[in-house]
């Protein structure tokens, strides 16, 4: 058995031929549709209100979580940290208000 530390390094990685990043064409960006809001409850609008919410604070905590990894200095990780918490707690309570809306929905 080797270990890593044991295996001959490679010196010559630079070397290696690169192959460019080619563009995903066949990939769109979404758009939200629109949707008439006529028919609908207002619970039924509320609810859909809390999760567009929701995502984007689960896109945002992805994005701060990436920040955090980034960071060198040890203010900005304890900003990104706070941020982070903070979204932590509202997608919590989104989670949970989402939860009793449909609750209700369904009553």
């Amino acid at each position: 058995m080797t270990f890593f530390s044991q295996q001959k390094s490679v010196k010559n990685i630079s070397k290696l031929p690169l192959k460019p990043l080619e563009p995903l064409k066949h990939l769109k960006p979404l758009e939200p549709r629109p949707i008439p809001i006529d028919n609908f409850s207002p619970n039924t609008i509320v609810q859909r209100q809390l999760y567009i919410n929701f995502q984007k604070n689960k896109d945002d905590l992805y994005e701060y979580n990436n920040l955090l990894k980034a960071a060198t200095s040890s203010g900005l990780c304890l900003q990104f940290t706070s941020k982070i918490k903070q979204i932590k707690d509202t997608i919590i309570f989104d989670k949970k208000k989402l939860k009793k809306l449909k609750g209700n929905a369904e009553a």
